[in-house]
């Protein structure tokens, strides 16, 4: 809808021809982050986080998208695998902090995560609202699919949500806290 996008594309369309990687360290604790942009499409790639961490609580366990005060982004038929190792709360496959809208992630792949979408609450004036989640495959987590707490106006529509771990506990597939104004969760 904008006028001036850039756009990310594997130019065949399959996420396996084009893969970014990388092994976040404690400084930088993500593979791809997104931070004071706007009107960026991304589409068919891989985004790996190959962290070998093996200590569970290291910050830098390998998030693999970070969205950070930043505002209609789309990202369409990727693959955002977060090399779950353990069980760190920091190898979340997409994070979203600060004020963040007008964000459409849809018919991706979000594989190996602790978390699989999720936003970070650090301060009062985060806001996060318009939110839409559709058609993705969210799979293998050892938490939650979907975590969101104060988000505003969020649809989370028609997305596969499965995992197991190895610890055979309670997993949660959507989870929203204190939420306010439109939603929708459906056929999930």
């Amino acid at each position: 809808d904008s006028v001036n996008t850039i756009t990310f594309r594997s130019s065949t369309g399959n996420f396996d021809d084009v893969i970014l990687t990388c092994s976040p360290t404690a400084q930088s604790s993500y593979v791809l982050k997104f931070e004071n942009t706007h009107d960026i499409f991304f589409e068919n790639i891989s985004v790996v986080s190959t962290s070998t961490l093996a200590n569970p609580n290291a910050t830098a366990q390998g998030n693999v998208l970070v969205i950070e005060n930043s505002n209609n982004l789309e990202f369409t038929g990727n693959r955002f695998v977060a090399r779950r190792l353990q069980k760190s709360s920091n190898a979340n496959a997409i994070t979203m902090k600060g004020i963040v809208s007008d964000i459409v992630i849809s018919n991706n792949v979000i594989d190996s995560s602790y978390i699989g979408i999720m936003n970070k609450v650090v301060d009062a004036t985060d806001n996060i609202i318009n939110i839409n989640i559709s058609n993705n495959m969210i799979k293998n987590f050892y938490n939650m699919g979907i975590n969101f707490n104060k988000v505003a106006d969020i649809n989370i529509i028609k997305n596969t949500i499965e995992s197991g771990n190895p610890d055979n506990k309670a997993l949660t597939g959507i989870y929203l806290k204190e939420h306010y104004g439109a939603f929708d969760i459906l056929q999930n």
